[in-house]
């Protein structure tokens, strides 16, 4: 096995791992909205938000799977945020 193949193995094992844990963070964004724990499903859409670009080794359908989450969650906090002015003013 050359250093090049073994790099790009390497590459895809790290995208599959990357695309889990920003699995993981989204399933636990969602949840965490769910409950209501705006701050931390905040915290966990930021983060799937900025390492979900730098994966290149998806699929397609893993791609729009996982937009779809992040889309979700975004809005499941912004109507939060608004609910919450709403009830401020």
């Amino acid at each position: 096995m050359t250093a090049t193949s073994q790099l790009a193995e390497l590459r895809a094992r790290t995208d599959r791992e990357l695309a889990g844990y920003v699995r993981h963070r989204l399933e636990l964004g969602l949840r965490l909205a769910s409950a209501q724990s705006w701050r931390d499903a905040e915290a966990a859409y930021a983060e799937s938000a900025h390492l979900l670009p730098v994966i290149d080794g998806l699929d397609e359908s893993e791609q729009r799977l996982l937009n779809a989450e992040l889309r979700h969650l975004r809005e499941m906090l912004d109507s939060a945020e608004e609910a919450s002015l709403l009830r401020a003013s």
